[in-house]
């Protein structure tokens, strides 16, 4: 179940844009229909409308361009480029900057989780993945260009023959869908199963 959506950099979008599915505690004609999980109350449906060239179309691409990546990354030969890779082109310093994504959400398990990532045309820059075992959030796996994927206490099984595998312009999390964790099966299935855009 989608929290949150934020996307940077990308398209039409410049700086940070949310989409957000918590219910505003005034919604109080729609109190049935809100979903309760993981102490969030949570609408099950949301509507994006507005003006032509407002930018609907490009939180959709950003959406599948977020699908994509986690999904086929991980093929991605040695510098292959990063196709979603499409920053904000009337800002020229994001020109040379990430593309940024973050997504809040409960995966199948009932678990909690923020996936987030930046990109440039060749490279990822960043990829961090938090969830909740308790009220407090925990790291997974926190990934920077040119650095060690450091790992939390709580991510158990395979991970550094994962890592070793690994190319710049490739995901962690889209290298687990061809690989053996049980751990992570519930997140990559969450894109790969759950998340539909039309």
């Amino acid at each position: 179940m989608l929290i949150e959506f934020r996307v940077k950099n990308f398209r039409s979008i410049s700086d940070w844009q949310s989409f957000s599915m918590l219910a505003e505690n005034k919604v109080s004609e729609m109190e049935e229909t809100i979903v309760e999980k993981a102490d969030l109350n949570i609408l099950p449906t949301a509507v994006v409308y507005g003006r032509n060239a407002s930018g609907k179309s490009n939180l959709l691409t950003a959406f599948r361009a977020l699908q994509y990546l986690i999904m086929d990354s991980g093929t991605l030969k040695v510098e292959e480029e990063i196709y979603p890779y499409e920053p904000f082109k009337l800002n020229m310093n994001g020109q040379n900057e990430p593309v940024e994504f973050l997504i809040d959400f409960i995966a199948k398990d009932n678990i909690r989780y923020i996936y987030s990532i930046g990109f440039l045309k060749n490279e990822i820059t960043y990829e961090n993945l938090k969830f909740y075992p308790k009220s407090q959030p925990a790291i997974l796996f926190d990934r920077k260009l040119g650095k060690k994927i450091k790992y939390g206490e709580y991510l158990l099984g395979r991970k550094k023959d994962i890592e070793d595998l690994l190319y710049p312009n490739q995901l962690f999390l889209s290298k687990i869908g061809t690989e053996k964790n049980e751990q992570l099966k519930e997140v990559y299935r969450f894109f790969s199963e759950y998340l539909y855009t039309s």
